[in-house]
């Protein structure tokens, strides 16, 4: 029971974060669009009307299938495209980091140069050079999923935890996304906004702005070396039952 609550848990989270925080934010624009005073703003009459939300269970139903569907069009966008986006925006970080986990800001997955010296480094420290070889670079991608499969059949909770470094990896670059729809969100609908007169909201939507920008800073920069730590682990626990 544990295990299936833990497996349930890191799907859950790296499709439930994403789609919430999106469903959040465009809720609020939405509201905002909508608003029909442009002189004031009371938050608690915004507000007032979701009192008959909070008494109706059925939309927290809604809510969640609509942060629950976000999140799994989030997910669907392929990793590869936000970690070449976040190589690129955050290379700077590389600057920051030890050589081996910066070479994950500077080559494509599965980092076949970093895994090559992780490997040199477990043969320096006696790791039988006997039990594997690396394989070329043009061929890692496939060797990669092998490394899986492996896994998956023969160490099923080095698979699992592998796993859920992948679901974290999922949560990194879902949250990166939202947070730049977030962003563009608030700059597109924010400037409709205050052309039909509705100035007062800008705080708020300079608020989402800026702490949808820092979240997509924060775990975007991070998302390479994460991602690096999942293929590491991986070939780790590879290597460990090849060698048993």
């Amino acid at each position: 029971m544990k295990e299936i609550f833990e497996r349930i848990k890191g799907d859950f989270f790296s499709v439930m974060a994403p789609g919430f925080h999106l469903l959040v934010v465009f809720l609020i624009l939405g509201i905002s669009l909508a608003w029909k005073d442009p002189v004031a703003i009371d938050i608690h009459e915004v507000f007032s009307p979701t009192k008959e939300i909070y008494s109706y269970w059925p939309n927290f139903i809604i809510a969640t299938f609509l942060a629950y569907l976000f999140g799994h069009f989030l997910r669907a966008i392929p990793i590869q495209s936000a970690d070449k986006l976040c190589k690129k925006l955050f290379r700077w970080v590389a600057k920051l980091s030890r050589p081996r986990s910066a070479l994950y800001y500077s080559t494509d997955f599965p980092y076949h140069k970093a895994l090559t010296l992780l490997l040199e480094d477990l043969q320096a420290d006696g790791y039988p050079k006997t039990c594997f070889s690396m394989p070329a670079e043009h061929t890692i991608n496939t060797d990669f999923k092998f490394f899986k499969i492996v896994l998956c059949t023969e160490s099923i909770n080095a698979f699992e935890f592998t796993q859920s470094l992948e679901n974290r990896v999922r949560l990194f670059a879902g949250m990166f996304w939202s947070s730049c729809l977030a962003v563009i969100g608030c700059l597109i609908l924010g400037g409709s906004i205050l052309l039909f007169g509705h100035g007062n909201w800008l705080p708020i939507h300079s608020f989402l702005a800026v702490g949808s920008l820092i979240s997509g800073i924060l775990l975007g920069s991070q998302l390479p070396r994460v991602r690096g730590q999942e293929v590491e682990y991986v070939f780790l626990a590879y290597l460990s039952h090849l060698a048993r």
